[in-house]
């Protein structure tokens, strides 16, 4: 209980900052490899000949809400920094990246197999931490995550 109770003390002192950022930056990695898998994805599809347009689709929203995301967490466009707000809280993030891995799980990968399922899942846990933290860290610092 006390191994708990450090790192969150030290959070509302003035470690608040470093948090941010070390979350900011995993989004911007996960978002990153959103974006490299949908491409990575879309490359199979067009070598192997297999034209489905589902899959398409699902490529096409993991490229644009995979740079959405990225776009938010380096602040980079003013439209999505006023038009998402549900992106400034971790609840409301963490459900967006379990909606990503949701949609990943369609994107199949010829070459490897079940690896959009571990792929998917992986961004499905993150989304969860994320909502696990909304519960844990306190909420004037969630309110910082996109100022």
């Amino acid at each position: 209980s006390l191994a708990c109770a450090a790192p969150l003390a030290s959070l509302k002192m003035g470690g608040r900052n470093v948090l941010m950022k070390v979350l900011s930056i995993i989004s911007i990695i996960i978002a990153i490899l959103v974006v490299a898998f949908a491409i990575w994805g879309l490359i199979d599809i067009i070598m192997h000949g297999l034209y489905d347009w589902r899959a398409l689709i699902f490529i096409g929203y993991l490229i644009f809400f995979g740079t959405m995301v990225i776009l938010l967490e380096l602040k980079a466009h003013q439209f999505f920094l006023e038009n998402f707000g549900f992106m400034r809280k971790f609840a409301g993030k963490g459900f967006f990246f379990i909606f990503l891995g949701l949609i990943a799980f369609n994107v199949t990968i010829y070459q490897l197999g079940m690896f959009h399922y571990y792929f998917g899942g992986f961004v499905i846990l993150f989304g969860i931490f994320l909502i696990i933290m909304h519960f844990v860290v306190q909420k004037d610092v969630q309110y910082q995550l996109i100022k």
